[in-house]
């Protein structure tokens, strides 16, 4: 559905996509500003449900729907849900690194910083189950908040639902669809690596395709039987 979408104003959509990429290499050059991103983020999104709302009504996406979230009377709902992942996203890796201290030393760890310092390198990654165990505990810790921010977005656009009822919102349209999600994220995982082969440049495709599967999958999980409402 996504990919439908997005074959019927492609140039649109990747014109609007290369102008991202640029803002973002432009704004992550200068300190402190880059925090923007962030808090913008949900803007942009905001911006990109509108124009696949008005591709469903029949009008076309434009370029400009990148920039449509900031011209919305819910920008400042938007914004703060930016905020509000930009804090969560602080105190998760607070807690995640926290939490690796932990299993560091209780699995060990002093004795991988001696085997380090003897240069015995390859004895530290000899036994994958740490490595394995951190990474497991690093993903069930970032799956809520991207479940939280994954229809937040669109449910303040669409629904003008508050920053914290569509995040809550969100979730709970996630958790109950979490074997379709699951499915999604793995065919979405492969699709990724194809996309990376020819230098990266699949995502021009990949990335307008997945955005515009977030707006579907709003849709289909929050709309029932009048998606153009």
């Amino acid at each position: 559905d996504g990919f439908g979408i997005f074959k019927s104003s492609p140039l649109a959509w990747i014109g609007a996509y290369i102008i991202f990429f640029i803002l973002v290499m432009v704004i992550s050059l200068i300190p402190l500003v880059s925090v923007l991103l962030n808090i913008f983020f949900p803007v942009i999104m905001g911006g990109f449900m509108l124009g696949c709302r008005e591709q469903e009504q029949g009008r076309a996406f434009r370029v400009d729907h990148l920039f449509a979230g900031f011209t919305q009377p819910c920008f400042s709902r938007l914004a703060i849900l930016g905020v509000l992942f930009f804090v969560a996203s602080i105190l998760l890796v607070i807690l995640m690194i926290l939490i690796f201290g932990m299993l560091f030393f209780l699995m060990g760890g002093t004795g991988l910083i001696e085997q380090i310092e003897n240069g015995q390198v390859e004895q530290v990654f000899s036994d994958p189950r740490p490595i394995l165990l951190a990474s497991l505990i690093g993903a069930l810790l970032v799956m809520p908040l991207l479940m939280a921010e994954w229809f937040a977005p669109a449910l303040v656009v669409f629904q003008e639902s508050s920053p914290v009822d569509a995040m809550v919102a969100s979730f709970r349209g996630c958790l109950v669809n979490v074997m379709p999600f699951l499915v999604y994220g793995v065919v979405g995982f492969v699709l990724m690596i194809i996309a990376a082969l020819p230098l990266l440049l699949g995502y021009i495709v990949l990335l307008p395709v997945l955005t515009a599967s977030v707006y579907t999958g709003y849709r289909d999980i929050f709309e029932e039987q009048n998606p153009a409402s």
